[in-house]
């Protein structure tokens, strides 16, 4: 818990980091992180996030402007990729080593930041999953990645202005793909409503990745 209070007490330097006109800012910023005990992967799981909330905090709150927080999820982004995570370090249950899920994570067509699947695959990969990333993709399209991956798990990532009826036109077309994959539905739309799972036909509706691989291994179980 302590290690935790420490990272996240970095988010208003980052914060400023991945907005600045000097691009050099960040990596100087990731150093000065590291260089106290932060790992990189708590870097990803802890920091990111936390900032990417607090981008669109300052953004409704008017004190950024749309430019500062596409700039900004933008080098989150690139620093989640870039940020290697030693193996390890990972909390791999040995279960998921023997029998990894596979996993697609699909972003819809239209949706303007990706940032959140990115991290949310980095999660995945990190528990063990086999992940194949969709992003931006209409619902044709991500049929098509459904048909050619067979996965155990299909989870979208939307945010909170979505369209209900757009999503549950994309899970109809997902399921006629892959019938036995459980569909999980996270992101911002996670928190609007709570007959989420009812009105869009998904199996799951959950920001908390383990619990939601959790369902799907209790399901395939008992299949």
């Amino acid at each position: 818990m302590k290690q935790q209070v420490v990272a996240l007490d970095f988010a208003p330097q980052l914060c400023a980091a991945v907005v600045s006109p000097d691009r050099a800012l960040l990596g100087q910023v990731v150093k000065e992180i590291k260089e106290v005990g932060v790992s990189s992967q708590e870097i990803k799981t802890l920091l990111v996030p936390a900032v990417a909330r607090r981008l669109g905090e300052n953004w409704l709150g008017d004190s950024a402007t749309f430019g500062d927080v596409t700039i900004g999820c933008a080098r989150l982004q690139n620093l989640v990729r870039c940020l290697k995570t030693n193996r390890l370090t990972r909390l791999i249950h040995p279960a998921n080593l023997i029998t990894p899920l596979n996993c697609l994570v699909i972003v819809p067509q239209g949706t303007q930041h990706t940032l959140g699947a990115v991290v949310l695959a980095d999660h995945l990969r990190s528990a063990g999953a086999h992940v194949r990333m969709a992003l931006g993709v209409d619902n044709v399209t991500a049929g098509r990645f459904a048909a050619c991956q067979s996965p155990d798990a299909i989870m979208i990532s939307a945010p909170a202005e979505a369209n209900i009826g757009n999503l549950r036109q994309l899970i109809q077309k997902l399921r006629q793909k892959s019938a036995s994959a459980k569909i999980i539905l996270g992101g911002g739309v996670a928190t609007e409503r709570s007959d989420l799972a009812l009105v869009t036909g998904s199996d799951y509706v959950s920001n908390e990745i383990h619990a939601a691989l959790d369902l799907v291994k209790s399901d395939s179980r008992e299949e």
